[in-house]
């Protein structure tokens, strides 16, 4: 009943109203002041076509004219009397120039060269010839002197190369028999002793090993088997006390509140 009264005396006629101002406004926004712009674009637009044709008339036609008349003269000049005045110009220094290059290979440049390639010739005859024989005249009295030091330096040699190796030989039967043999033997008894040591140690710490691993064995079962069901069970008793607990919540507090609340948010909305 209540929102049958509001719908007629106050719904309907606000959406009636609502509409009609709506339909006005739109009529008066996109007719009335869109003419209004094309009126006002098209007088400013005429006054600026006449503002431009004043001008052209006035100033802009004159001033091209003008312009064309000053930049034809400027190019005459630039482009033919200077250019040509440039060409002589030219004509004269490449004239200068040839004429200075000339009396400078005259005078200077062929006699340089013709004295330049006569010393050319002189100084590879005596780096070529000259000094080459004196090398080769050279390195044969080296040679021939290092051969001569070499066969006194045999002669000499051979019987300490001989003492040598004698010396060596025995020396090489020392190092290579006695001493292996002496290692060898000195490696044996190393090795039987740290055997009889690993023996004597296996005796004494199997046992020990064994007693370690019963005993780890013992203290894993206790603390992965009973001390996990222990606190398994510890976790159920307080889960179940927790939820008991929220279950008595829910029944003396919790649901009784929003009750309530549900109740007052209905008398508020009927009221």
């Amino acid at each position: 009943v209540k929102r049958t009264f509001w719908l007629l005396l106050i719904g309907w006629p606000r959406r009636v109203v609502g509409a009609a101002r709506g339909s006005l406004g739109l009529f008066y926004h996109r007719d009335l002041k869109h003419a209004r712009g094309l009126a006002d674009l098209a007088a400013r637009h005429s006054l600026a076509w006449v503002k431009r044709t004043f001008w052209l008339l006035l100033i802009g036609w004159p001033r091209r004219v003008v312009g064309t008349a000053r930049g034809s003269l400027g190019l005459f000049y630039h482009r033919d009397i200077r250019h040509a005045r440039g060409l002589v110009d030219l004509t004269a220094r490449r004239s200068l120039a040839w004429v200075k290059r000339t009396i400078r290979l005259v005078l200077i440049g062929w006699p340089r060269q013709v004295i330049a390639a006569a010393r050319g010739s002189l100084g590879l005859f005596y780096h070529r010839d000259i000094k080459h024989a004196r090398g080769l005249a050279d390195l044969t009295a080296r040679r021939s002197l290092a051969w001569v030091k070499r066969t006194v330096w045999l002669l000499v040699d051979w019987p300490r190369r001989v003492a040598g190796a004698t010396r060596g030989s025995v020396s090489l039967f020392y190092h290579r028999e006695v001493k292996h043999a002496w290692g060898l033997a000195d490696l044996a008894a190393r090795r039987s002793l740290t055997w009889l040591k690993q023996t004597v140690w296996l005796l004494i710490g199997w046992p020990r090993r064994a007693g370690e691993t019963a005993r780890g064995s013992l203290s894993l079962f206790y603390h992965r088997d009973v001390k996990h069901a222990q606190g398994l069970a510890d976790l159920a008793v307080r889960l179940s006390l927790a939820r008991m607990k929220r279950i008595i919540w829910l029944l003396l507090i919790g649901w009784p509140r929003k009750i309530q609340e549900r109740r007052h948010r209905t008398r508020r909305a009927t009221s």
